[in-house]
């Protein structure tokens, strides 16, 4: 599972899993909540 932190937090929320990469957005879950939302890859930073 590769996860990630959001440079701007959406309603909150900073910790990201990665989904799934679409065309230029990336698929991902929030962390907590369960929502799916789409990202682009310069609006969070992958965790190591």
């Amino acid at each position: 599972m590769r996860t990630a932190t959001l440079i701007e937090p959406y309603l909150g929320y900073r910790n990201i899993i990665l989904i799934e990469k679409w065309d230029t957005k990336w698929e991902v879950e929030i962390c907590g909540s369960g929502k799916h939302i789409w990202v682009y890859e310069d609006e969070f930073i992958e965790d190591k």
